[in-house]
C-alpha cells in the first residue's frame, strides 16, 4: 500500500531505485457467504426468519453490475433496520452460483443457520439485473397457499409492482433433473421461495425498471406489514 504522500516523494525523487517485495497465496477453493441479521422485535415471532438473498461474487465483466446489486442489498437492509419488524430478516450475500461446487445458496440449503421450519420465506434476488430492464418477472409457484405467509407476500408484491406501474410477468423455468439455484431452497430445504428477476432492454425513451423503482415497491410491501 502506497500513501499519496509517498507517491509524491517517489515521483519527485530522481534516479530513485524502488524495490518491491510481493507475497501471494493460492486462491482458496472454499467460498464464503456473507450473512447479516436484523433482529425481530415481536416476542411471539422473533424465532422466525425471512431470508433475502443476493449474489456477490461475479466475473470480471459483471463487476459493475455486481457492485450495484450489493449496494442495493445494503441500502435495503439499512432502510429495513429503521422499521418495525416482527420477524428476523437475514440478508444473505451468496458466493458464486456458477456451479454446484461454488454455490453459496446450495450450501446454505443443506446447512441452514435457521431451521427451515422457522423460515417461512426466502426472497431470491440473485438473478435481478442491476441495469434498467423492460420487464419484471415474479415466480410464485414455490410459495403455495399452504405456506400462507409466503403466498400472501407474493400476492402483495404483485399488487405493489402493478401500483408502481412496473411491467410484470410470471414465469416458471423448464423442468430438469438438477434443480437450479432459485429452486434449491424450496426443494432441498423446504423453504417457500419467491424469485424475482428482470430481463429485456427498455424501448428508447422508456427508463425501464430500475433498482430504485423495484426497491421502493419491495421496501414498502415489507414496511407496510411489519414482517
Amino acid at each position: 500500500w502506497i500513501t499519496p504522500q509517498t507517491a509524491e516523494q517517489l515521483v519527485a525523487a530522481k534516479d530513485a531505485v524502488i524495490k518491491v517485495k510481493v507475497q501471494s497465496r493460492k486462491l482458496e477453493s472454499q467460498g464464503r457467504n456473507i450473512i447479516g441479521v436484523l433482529k425481530g422485535q415481536d416476542a411471539k415471532m422473533d424465532k422466525e426468519t425471512i431470508i433475502i438473498g443476493l449474489g456477490y461474487n461475479f466475473q470480471a465483466n459483471q463487476q459493475d453490475a455486481g457492485n450495484k446489486r450489493i449496494l442495493f442489498g445494503l441500502e435495503l437492509a439499512k432502510q429495513l433496520q429503521r422499521e418495525k419488524r416482527n420477524r428476523n430478516i437475514i440478508f444473505a450475500f451468496w458466493d458464486g452460483t456458477i456451479s454446484d461446487k461454488y454455490s453459496g445458496v446450495r450450501y446454505y440449503s443443506r446447512n441452514p443457520l435457521v431451521s427451515p421450519t422457522k423460515t417461512p420465506l426466502y426472497i431470491d434476488l440473485s438473478q435481478f439485473n442491476a441495469a434498467p430492464a423492460a420487464a419484471l418477472y415474479l415466480r410464485t409457484d414455490q410459495a403455495p397457499l399452504a405456506r400462507y405467509l409466503a403466498f400472501s407476500i407474493g400476492h402483495q408484491l404483485e399488487t405493489a409492482f402493478m401500483d408502481y406501474k412496473l411491467p410484470l410477468k410470471s414465469y416458471k423455468p423448464q423442468q430438469s433433473e438438477e434443480k437450479n439455484t432459485e429452486e434449491v431452497m424450496y426443494y432441498d430445504a423446504g423453504i417457500p421461495t419467491l424469485s424475482i428477476k428482470t430481463a429485456g432492454v427498455p424501448e428508447p425513451g422508456n427508463p425501464g425498471i430500475s433498482l430504485d423503482s423495484f426497491g421502493n415497491a419491495l421496501l414498502n410491501t415489507l414496511r407496510k406489514n411489519s414482517y
